[in-house]
């Protein structure tokens, strides 16, 4: 009887603590949809993150994209000062923020010229052995061209040494006084908007052997010689003119100077329209 008393007494003990604990189950399954909004956050969070890691990755290429391809330095052969100008290739090279160095002609044997993007041969270095040490050193000029580099050549004063270049072109001496630009659109000759060349000399000679896929920007009036060409060499380029880069005479050329350093510096070699 005791038991059996007991039992309903039990039963509604039970019930009691049972039924609160259900309620507040109840109660706490609501808890995780509540928790799942604030956990919105973290997982926003992490989508930034992720989204973020393209902007890190883009900056970390920066600088291997810098390093791995480094602003153009030039080297110049120089011995003196072209036509004792005022402004010369070092003063452009500057005033375009490239980096160069200079170097005199006694030391073409010996300069390593691979961390060179381009080469500048300046003119009117006739006054000492300048030509010949640069013949002596064509062959370290040509594998220079060959294996990827930029020889940019400014001819005049060159004339009476025949200078040999890659492939074989050199140069005859020969003074004229009127030029024709044959290729107008070409990114170096764009300022002088197809204007013809008249200066005492506007070439002081012409390029000769020059290459069948060469191309030729500017010649002779009188005969289509050809006074200014480029062409490729290798996995290089040689620019060769036998015209001066300045406008001292009132020629109009001085534009040319800062083009063609540009030109060689960008290495986006032009190709004519077909």
């Amino acid at each position: 009887m005791n038991a059996k008393q007991t039992t309903p007494s039990a039963i509604g003990f039970l019930l009691a603590l049972v039924i609160p604990a259900l309620a507040l189950s109840l109660t706490a399954c609501k808890k995780p949809a509540g928790s799942e909004a604030p956990a919105a956050p973290p997982a926003a969070k992490e989508k930034n993150s992720r989204e973020a890691k393209p902007v890190v990755t883009t900056e970390s290429k920066a600088p291997a994209s810098a390093t791995s391809n480094p602003p153009t330095t030039a080297l110049v052969f120089r011995n003196v000062r072209s036509w004792r100008r005022k402004v010369d290739f070092e003063d452009v090279l500057t005033d375009l923020g490239y980096k160069f160095d200079v170097r005199s002609s006694t030391e073409m044997a010996g300069t390593d010229l691979t961390p060179y993007g381009f080469i500048i041969i300046p003119g009117a270095q006739w006054q000492d052995d300048y030509y010949r040490h640069y013949a002596e050193n064509a062959a370290r000029f040509d594998r220079y061209v060959t294996n990827g580099g930029t020889l940019l050549l400014e001819l005049n004063g060159a004339e009476r040494d025949g200078i040999p270049l890659p492939r074989g072109v050199s140069m005859v001496s020969h003074g004229a006084t009127d030029n024709v630009i044959t290729l107008p659109d070409h990114p170096i000759l764009t300022p002088l908007a197809g204007r013809p060349l008249h200066a005492n000399y506007a070439s002081h000679g012409y390029l000769e052997g020059v290459p069948k896929d060469a191309m030729v920007l500017v010649t002779e009036l009188e005969e289509p010689k050809p006074t200014f060409i480029e062409y490729a060499c290798g996995r290089g380029r040689v620019i060769a003119a036998c015209q001066c880069f300045h406008d001292q005479d009132g020629s109009g050329r001085g534009p040319l100077m800062p083009t063609v350093i540009s030109y060689a510096a960008e290495r986006e070699w032009y190709s004519p329209k077909k």
